[in-house]
C-alpha cells in the first residue's frame, strides 16, 4: 500500500504541475494497487477514483470522469464508519460533483 500511496501522491503532484497525462497514469496505477490490496469497496479506493475523476475532468474526458465519480459515490453511499468521513469530505470539496457534464453530454 505504501507504493500505491506514493503513486497517488506523485499523481497529485503531476496534476498540480499541469502534467495531466502523467497524473492519469500514476493515479490509475495507484487505483489498481489499492483495489487489489484493499478491495473494491474500500474508502481509499473511492479517494483514488475521485482523484482520477478530477484529472480526467480537467482533460475534458467528462464521461470517463463521471464514471469514476459515480463509482466513488457508490462506495461513500455504503454508510459505514469507514466511509462517513469520506462522504463528508466529498460534500465539502465537490458539492456539485459532475455538474460540468450538462453542457458536454455528447462528449
Amino acid at each position: 500500500m505504501e507504493v500505491a500511496e506514493d503513486l497517488s501522491n506523485l499523481g497529485t503532484l503531476m496534476r498540480e504541475m499541469g502534467k495531466l497525462p502523467a497524473a492519469v497514469e500514476l493515479l490509475r496505477r495507484a487505483l489498481l494497487l489499492n483495489r487489489a490490496a484493499l478491495g473494491a469497496q474500500h474508502p481509499t479506493v473511492a479517494l483514488d477514483m475521485d482523484a482520477l475523476g478530477a484529472v480526467l475532468q480537467e482533460q475534458g474526458q467528462l464521461r470517463e470522469a463521471e464514471s469514476y465519480y459515480a463509482k466513488a459515490l457508490q462506495i461513500t453511499d455504503l454508510d459505514t464508519p469507514a466511509t462517513r468521513p469520506l462522504a463528508v469530505r466529498r460534500m465539502q470539496v465537490r458539492p456539485a460533483g459532475t455538474s460540468a457534464l450538462g453542457a458536454y453530454a455528447d462528449r
